[in-house]
């Protein structure tokens, strides 16, 4: 194609159109159409008004190939769909084994004062000869007032190492960590029901405790093992329910006072047993007083 300008006769080349639009999958394509241009007077006065024919009609025939060349773009949602998904399942709950409540102590039961054992023949018992007479009065007390010591001392309040009592005749004494964990063994208990053993150990270090203070057997003030050693080596019936500040409140009885109803404890034959209901404890053995051979002791106390 020739463009007649001015300045002399240009060429368009259009010879590339086809093999152009075949490119881009543009069918039939043809080259913009030829306008002769003469070289008259009205052209001459026009020069330029060809090319830009040829100019807009190229443009058009671009834009054609352009559009149909490219695919259509996806639409796009202005707001993101929404994926639905399940929930993330709740993370398992792990409980700590081995560790106490934060209410709870590991030396003393978290039950409330004056709670009774549920079963005071195997809730703990006698495991070593010797301490029965401490035993008895621990039972005894346990079924009068509650396991928990808090139900049988005036007062107790824990400190940084251990725990200031006040027992009921206002007798103070002070028992460490170190002490109660020794008299876990030092008594000998064995036992069923963890917080009734608890607090049993726990009644117990408190009457070795004030056994030291007071020298008890002119031996116990060297350490609070020795005192521990005094009170496994046999007692006077009495002695123990003394020594847990309880010497105000109990009263001498006989067995026939026991035997249908009633706490107490009964000494006979150099030993000492508790009492519950008409059955006496032999070594966390539920015995039926009668047949206990304590049916006759001379010495049975019990508490008010």
């Amino acid at each position: 194609m020739l463009l007649n300008t001015a300045s002399g006769t240009a060429a368009l080349n259009t010879s590339l159109l086809p093999s152009f639009c075949a490119g881009t999958g543009v069918k039939n394509a043809k080259a913009p159409m030829e306008t002769p241009v003469a070289g008259g007077a009205e052209n001459s006065q026009n020069p330029y008004a060809s090319i830009v024919q040829q100019l807009n009609s190229l443009n058009s025939l671009l834009k054609t190939i352009t559009q149909r060349a490219s695919p259509a773009a996806p639409a796009v949602d202005a707001v993101p769909h929404q994926v639905d998904r399940d929930p993330p399942a709740p993370l398992p709950t792990v409980t700590p084994l081995d560790k106490p409540r934060p209410d709870e102590s590991p030396f003393m039961s978290s039950v409330p004062t004056g709670t009774k054992p549920e079963d005071i023949w195997r809730g703990f018992w006698q495991g070593i000869e010797g301490n029965c007479v401490t035993v008895s009065a621990i039972k005894l007390a346990m079924m009068k007032y509650g396991h928990h010591p808090q139900g049988i001392f005036k007062l107790i309040t824990p400190t940084k190492t251990g725990f200031e009592v006040t027992m009921q005749d206002t007798f103070k004494l002070h028992i460490s960590h170190e002490e109660l964990t020794l008299a876990r063994t030092g008594s000998g208990f064995e036992g069923e029901d963890p917080d009734v053993l608890k607090d049993a150990v726990f009644l117990y270090a408190a009457s070795a405790k004030r056994a030291q203070m007071k020298n008890h057997e002119g031996s116990a003030k060297r350490s609070f093992k020795d005192a521990m050693a005094s009170l496994n080596d046999g007692e006077m019936p009495g002695d123990a329910t003394n020594r847990l500040g309880l010497h105000a409140k109990r009263r001498w009885t006989n067995p026939a006072q026991l035997a249908k109803e009633g706490l107490g404890t009964a000494d006979a034959g150099g030993h000492s047993v508790a009492v519950i209901d008409g059955y006496a404890d032999l070594y966390g053995n539920k015995v039926k007083l009668s047949e206990s051979g304590f049916q006759d002791a001379r010495r049975v106390l019990t508490l008010r």
